[in-house]
């Protein structure tokens, strides 16, 4: 896919920007840092509305590689017994979160868990992820994300 292509493909579900600086500049122009992040009413996992499906984690991890951009290493995984040999594989303590599309703000709406030291912790806290995702209506995540 040439660049043009790539960033028409692009755009209508996400912010492009021409060089990383750009980039930092307009996050940096998003809030001051003494600013508190204000409290939403509605959890924000709706897409943009452009006619277009948002990009899977397949898409983005596909596209960070072509790019050469450092991904963190870890596994997803599709059920609760493959989370915890991934987390076995990876080494503890690992990390847990929720991956779907046009999904942001983990961290709010509780889809992350962070510092599990053992088989347990990652079975227990991939029921708990499972259980914040339902309630927050995500039903068909693109599966749980496993990192050191």
């Amino acid at each position: 896919m040439t660049a043009a292509a790539e960033r028409d493909w692009l755009e209508p579900v996400a912010p492009v920007v021409d060089s990383p600086f750009r980039a930092l500049d307009a996050l940096a122009q998003t809030r001051r840092p003494a600013e508190p992040l204000a409290p939403r009413s509605t959890p924000p996992v709706k897409a943009r509305v452009t006619g277009r499906e948002p990009l899977r984690w397949t898409d983005i991890e596909r596209l960070a590689r072509r790019h050469e951009l450092p991904l963190v290493p870890g596994e997803l995984a599709a059920d609760e017994e493959a989370a915890v040999r991934s987390a076995r594989r990876l080494g503890f303590p690992v990390a847990l979160k929720v991956v779907a599309p046009a999904l942001w703000h983990r961290t709010e709406l509780g889809l992350l868990r962070v510092n599990l030291t053992a088989p347990e912790d990652v079975a227990k806290g991939f029921r708990q992820l499972t259980a914040a995702a339902e309630a927050v209506a995500i039903t068909n995540p693109d599966g749980y994300w496993s990192s050191p």
